[in-house]
């Protein structure tokens, strides 16, 4: 095994991404090309009960019978250990860069090989491509929350729920946004991230972290104003991150137009 990282996982959790190797290798074989670890599972804050595992499956042939042949053993790591897998085809992998820089970026930048070549560290991944991505997630983000606060009205609990899940899904924007701006966090990790966030843009995020992170049976007046201060917190980092990232100089994302 070859890595730039370590994986953060149980030893079941390992046996079971050797046993995924072993049943593709046998399944696939020469079409094999790779199986690389990224994501929390390698970044950290990978949590047994909650966390998947996430796997890119490289292939040097995508065909139907090898899609087919490697079918059971995907399912089995799915259902035994939440090991979600991602086919790509190796000669994909440089040619969509542009259109999946910030996932790309993220496996580049905190992996692990579990068998094959690294085909990740030599990616090539543009600036712009990078800002143009970032600002697409960061408005979609604000558009959907829009409509969690709408639909989870006197809904605490499951409006609680969301937040988390906003939190985990904007690690990725928000530390590709910093780097950007020179401002990197101190590590991957999620807490890190909004901690450089909240001081670059200049945003009490604690209300939102307190939120998102913590969980709460409490249905009481206190809780609502909880969830209030927590989305308000969210919009204001939306607010900041999207005219951060329209304000990027030009200049720097190589000539796009």
């Amino acid at each position: 095994m070859s890595s730039r990282n370590s994986l953060h996982v149980p030893p079941s959790v390992r046996a079971r991404l050797d046993t995924l190797v072993n049943g593709l290798k046998a399944a696939a074989g020469d079409a094999l090309d790779s199986v690389v670890v990224y994501g929390s599972a390698v970044r950290g804050g990978y949590d047994a009960d909650h966390s998947d595992v996430d796997v890119m499956v490289v292939l040097n042939d995508d065909a139907r019978s090898v899609i087919e042949a490697i079918e059971n053993a995907v399912a089995v790591a799915r259902l035994s250990a939440r090991v979600e897998c991602m086919v790509l085809r190796t000669d994909e992998l440089h040619s969509a860069a542009d259109v999946f820089p910030l996932l790309y970026d993220d496996v580049r930048s905190c992996h692990v090989v579990l068998h094959g070549d690294d085909r990740f560290s030599a990616l090539v991944i543009h600036d712009h491509h990078k800002r143009w991505r970032i600002e697409q997630e960061l408005r979609e983000m604000r558009i959907r929350l829009r409509r969690v606060m709408i639909d989870h009205q006197g809904n605490d609990a499951q409006l609680r729920l969301e937040l988390g899940r906003k939190r985990k899904q904007l690690r990725s924007p928000l530390h590709a946004l910093l780097q950007l701006l020179g401002n990197p966090a101190d590590d991957d990790s999620v807490d890190a991230t909004f901690a450089a966030a909240a001081v670059r843009f200049n945003v009490d995020l604690a209300p939102f972290a307190a939120v998102a992170t913590q969980h709460s049976t409490d249905h009481s007046t206190t809780e609502h104003i909880a969830m209030v201060a927590a989305g308000d917190s969210l919009r204001a980092l939306l607010a900041a991150t999207i005219d951060a990232v329209e304000h990027l100089d030009r200049a720097t994302d190589g000539g796009a137009p």
